[in-house]
């Protein structure tokens, strides 16, 4: 990716271009639509013209094919996070969006499939939810850091307190809705790897490979367990579900 040159850039402007990124995306995705999913998707974004959130939701193209985007533009909205890319302009379905990441609202987005599944399936009272987070980042910060904090202070840190208070408050709700039975959360603390997203360094990369390699030998009890319970028939017969 490429950043902006001069030290003042970083402030006035996203941090990285989007052409690169959107380089990656066509290469992975090319020309493939959002209508060719084998099982519905929920995907978030944050429209900042109209202040509310905007999901992709391909169940809804059987019906309203203007719901169809190419699946490249809409990684790009719900990748574009805020700092790091320039908002997608995106039109279409009626409306004009200017998109960033729904990592904003929702970073932890089971609570909001589970919302959808609720309407998509009205008549169903079985739900297994199988949650995978992307890392929690081990950055427990102590008062004696914090107290004095202002707006500067904050500047570095409010972003990440924001979204992973908002990512374990899912799981609170999810547990209290569904039973921690229903609701499988796999999350693993990176300690080892920087939890700097845009750190794509070869060394970091290969950090992160082995935290993961890590978390899977230690939870795979746990893994092989959900694997059991979502290959024995979508929502049938699950413990503790709906009690």
């Amino acid at each position: 990716m490429e950043s902006p040159s001069g030290g003042g850039a970083r402030y006035l402007g996203p941090k990285y271009s989007s052409g690169p990124l959107e380089n990656v995306l066509q290469q992975f995705f090319g020309p493939i639509e959002f209508r060719t999913a084998l099982t519905p998707l929920l995907v978030a974004s944050y429209d900042l013209q109209s202040q509310q959130p905007f999901f992709f939701k391909s169940h809804k193209i059987a019906k309203d094919p203007s719901w169809n985007w190419p699946v490249k533009m809409i990684a790009r909205a719900t990748s574009a996070a805020p700092t790091f890319f320039p908002p997608l302009h995106l039109q279409g379905n009626g409306g004009d969006y200017a998109l960033v990441d729904g990592g904003i609202f929702v970073n932890n987005p089971a609570m909001a499939a589970y919302a959808e599944a609720r309407c998509v399936y009205p008549d169903e009272s079985d739900f297994y939810i199988v949650s995978v987070g992307t890392g929690d980042r081990d950055d427990r910060i102590r008062y004696e850091q914090a107290k004095g904090w202002g707006l500067l202070g904050w500047a570095r840190e409010l972003v990440p307190v924001m979204m992973d208070s908002v990512s374990e408050a899912v799981d609170y709700e999810l547990d209290a809705i569904v039973s921690p039975a229903a609701h499988r959360r796999l999350q693993p603390r990176i300690d080892i790897a920087s939890p700097d997203m845009d750190d794509a360094s070869a060394e970091n990369i290969s950090k992160l490979q082995r935290q993961a390699q890590q978390f899977i030998n230690d939870k795979a009890a746990v893994i092989a367990d959900i694997a059991a319970t979502l290959k024995s028939g979508r929502g049938s017969n699950l413990p503790g579900v709906g009690k």
